[in-house]
């Protein structure tokens, strides 16, 4: 008798743990999607933040880049227009007067109107 209440009290016992344990299992069974997932989720997010960071700087690099080259095409033509201007008012032709004094040494000299009245004096 003392040994069947013993196997008695044991298989309750016994019972009682496995209800236990299953309930355990049960508030427990999705364990890894409680903990696991949040870091996963937000190192998608992070990943996430950098990739548009990434494609926010390479898109502003792109964008200074073109501004860039936009302007010294800009700056190349407007000198250009500039050089052209010279060009047809003569302004631009310091190596015309230099030959044509050569072979000109005895006709006479016309004025450099370049040349500021005092300086010409000298």
């Amino acid at each position: 008798m003392v040994c069947s209440s013993f196997f008695d009290k044991y298989e309750t016992d016994l019972e009682e743990v496995k209800i236990k344990i299953d309930n355990l299992q049960n508030k427990y069974k999705d364990w890894q999607r409680i903990l696991i997932e949040p870091t996963t989720l937000n190192e998608a997010r992070l990943y996430s933040v950098e990739t548009r960071v990434t494609e926010e700087e390479e898109m502003r690099i792109r964008e200074y880049e073109y501004m860039r080259d936009l302007l010294k095409k800009l700056l190349y033509s407007l000198e250009q227009l500039n050089m052209q201007a010279i060009d047809t008012k003569g302004l631009a032709l310091p190596n015309l007067n230099i030959q044509s004094e050569a072979s000109n040494k005895n006709t006479e000299k016309l004025p450099n109107l370049l040349i500021s009245g005092a300086d010409a004096a000298k």
